[in-house]
């Protein structure tokens, strides 16, 4: 009985031992479960971690990028205004450079043409080369009715550096009387005809006389004209004057020229008032002026122009 017990005792312990066994089997499973299970926790972690941090880091790098960017394209706008500011700077600057060297130049080139073009001056005065009998040196005559005829001798210098070619005198004598006497008369008269147009010919269809007067040169021609008196105003005074009507007498005019192979002229305007002597005595139409008394000066208001 007892070793029926002890038998049955023994093969108790043994399968206590064996559930034991598989127990401690079943422990470790799922022991060796639970570290599998937190290492896969532990592993999906660091990678979620570690894409978290690559997300983050992509879009560190993409906003990076953007604002790289943005500065790059604010740096290249920046910098194309102000290449277009600098440009327009640029242009002012080069254009004004451009209007300053023309200016300049135009400068240099009017004063080159003053300093070597030629320049005519006008001298008029009474006719001494003539014969003292033959008609044209009479100086200043009037006949029976009351027509004048002054004679003088016109000589032009051509005081420049080039030659002056093509020149032509195209003047008018005006006569005024004293009493009624506009000092600016003259001017006027002589300002429309030189600004009407040139012609070869003159106011009777004759051709004009031309020079060419080389530099530091003169040339002389010898002209008269006729002039009306009849027209003028007359003064209760003037029936009592033995020498007839006085008179203002006046000859204005202009020297037309070209030089080089310009096919402008250029133009030199004068005004000489014409006197019955030395003293700047007065003319009277009854009375002729013999050629030594005859004098021609410069209009005392002026009015000579050349250009």
């Amino acid at each position: 009985m007892k070793r029926s017990i002890s038998a049955l005792l023994g093969t108790i312990a043994e399968r206590l031992e064996s559930i034991r066994k598989v127990l401690d089997n079943l422990v470790s499973t799922i022991d060796a479960a639970q570290h599998r299970e937190t290492e896969a926790g532990q592993r999906d972690n660091i990678a979620i971690a570690e894409q978290t941090r690559l997300a983050n880091t992509t879009e560190r790098k993409r906003s990076a990028e953007q604002k790289k960017n943005l500065c790059v394209q604010w740096v290249i706008g920046s910098g194309t205004w102000a290449a277009v500011i600098a440009a327009c700077i640029y242009a002012g600057i080069a254009a004004n450079q451009l209007t300053v060297m023309q200016n300049s130049a135009d400068a240099a080139r009017r004063q080159l043409e003053i300093t070597d073009r030629a320049w005519v001056k006008v001298e008029v005065a009474p006719n001494f080369d003539i014969p003292k009998n033959s008609f044209i040196g009479q100086s200043l005559t009037f006949d029976a009715n009351d027509v004048g005829h002054l004679s003088r001798k016109i000589i032009l210098h051509n005081i420049g550096h080039s030659v002056a070619n093509d020149v032509m005198i195209r003047d008018s004598t005006v006569a005024m009387s004293i009493w009624n006497h506009d000092f600016w008369f003259p001017i006027k008269v002589r300002d429309e005809l030189c600004k009407s147009e040139i012609s070869e010919t003159d106011a009777q269809g004759n051709k004009r006389p031309s020079f060419i007067i080389f530099p530091q040169d003169s040339t002389k021609t010898y002209e008269i004209s006729t002039f009306e008196t009849k027209n003028l105003p007359d003064s209760p005074q003037d029936a009592t004057l033995q020498r007839g009507k006085p008179i203002a007498l006046y000859l204005v005019g202009c020297v037309d020229y070209r030089y080089g192979q310009s096919s402008v002229y250029h133009r030199t305007g004068f005004i000489f008032q014409v006197y019955g002597g030395p003293n700047h005595d007065g003319i009277q139409i009854k009375m002729p002026t013999p050629v030594k008394e005859l004098t021609l000066d410069s209009f005392y208001l002026g009015g000579d122009y050349a250009y």
